[in-house]
């Protein structure tokens, strides 16, 4: 049986390829919003072989399961280990429980499932560059510990009527510009919480 392949699906492949062949000679003629929809894919499929070329190749990227970035607690994996996230099945301190301030004992995928892809972002209905939107009491620091970095938040402003807005979710990503590429160098998930 023949598998007809959308146009947008060729692009995505067309265009991760270009990735990888140009990880350390000319840079590809991706803009940050292009790079962004890239990672976006990989992350949704799960794609790690894809997402370790997108992965900032010196800073690696960090995992922020709440608003607040913290440079001890918060989770970095280098560019070279990102392909195997999936396959590592230890348990790991991922950060702090925003309210309770327990820690975050979880493996990759259950992390991943619950802080990194919990809805579907690549069909958020807002996207916001550079600005985020304000929620709760927590401090947001994302712009301090990433001064370099274009901002891009992926928002489900809520999902059921009957919580009046208080079951949002954000996915932010944090790209950096190496060369004239961008990187992901930081993954911020961010909801309501009391």
């Amino acid at each position: 049986m023949m598998r007809i392949l959308s146009y947008r699906t060729i692009l995505f492949a067309m265009s991760v390829l270009l990735l990888a062949s140009c990880r350390s000679t000319q840079p590809p003629s991706l803009s940050v919003e292009q790079t962004a929809q890239h990672i976006l894919e990989a992350m949704k499929g799960k794609d790690m072989e894809t997402l370790s070329y997108l992965v900032h190749p010196n800073e690696g990227v960090r995992f922020t399961p709440s608003t607040h970035v913290s440079l001890q607690t918060d989770r970095r994996y280098p560019a070279s280990n990102i392909a195997r996230f999936f396959a590592d099945t230890s348990t790991y301190t991922w950060g702090t429980e925003d309210g309770s301030g327990l820690p975050i004992e979880k493996t990759g995928e259950e992390y991943w499932n619950r802080y990194v892809w919990d809805h579907e972002y690549t069909a958020a209905p807002e996207i916001r560059w550079d600005h985020v939107q304000d929620h709760g009491s927590m401090i947001d620091n994302a712009a301090e510990v990433y001064p370099e970095a274009r901002i891009v938040e992926y928002h489900f402003p809520g999902f059921e009527e009957q919580y009046g807005g208080m079951d949002w979710r954000s996915l932010r990503l944090m790209l950096k510009d190496v060369d004239g590429r961008w990187y992901l160098t930081g993954v911020i998930h961010d909801e309501w919480t009391p």
